[in-house]
Order: structure tokens, then sequence, then C-alpha cells
């Protein structure tokens, strides 16, 4: 049962985070541009907004996306193995 239910919360984890990294750095500015890290160090700001970084931001949140996904489908072809040699 907690196998079960921490592999959906890995799975809505995987969902969020990646849905985060690729909505965030261009539809959300108020959320990337104005950043707690930009006060300590003042030249991440340039970094940051770099369109290039966006887009390599954004790459991380389709491969925690896909990440998700394929695990749903590693977890599907497990319980279908557990399936068969039961049978």
């Amino acid at each position: 049962m907690f196998k079960k239910v921490s592999f959906y919360f890995y799975i809505f984890y995987c969902f969020e985070v990646g849905i985060f990294l690729l909505v965030a750095p261009w539809w959300l500015p108020q959320i990337w541009e104005q950043n707690f890290f930009y006060f300590f160090v003042p030249d991440l700001k340039s970094l940051f907004l770099n369109g290039y970084f966006r887009g390599a931001v954004s790459g991380l949140g389709v491969l925690n996306i896909l990440l998700g996904v394929l695990e749903i489908f590693e977890n599907e072809k497990a319980k279908q193995l557990v399936q068969d040699e039961s049978s």
C-alpha cells in the first residue's frame, strides 16, 4: 500500500516540477525576474534572463515530465510481467 502511494506521489512530483520548470521562465515573470538570488549575486540576473538559459530550464522541465511518463510505462510493464508469471 505504501509503495503504491509513494509511486503516485513520485509521479505527481515529476509532473508538478516538470510543468513548473517548463512554464516559469516564460510565463511567470514575477517569479523568474524577481529572484531572491539577485540580491546576493547581481551578475546572475543577466544569466537568468538569457533566452538560452530559460530554454535549458524549460528543457529540464520537459525531461522531468518524460521521466514521469516513462515511470508510468515501466510500472505498467512490471505489473503485466507479474500477472503473466502468476498465470
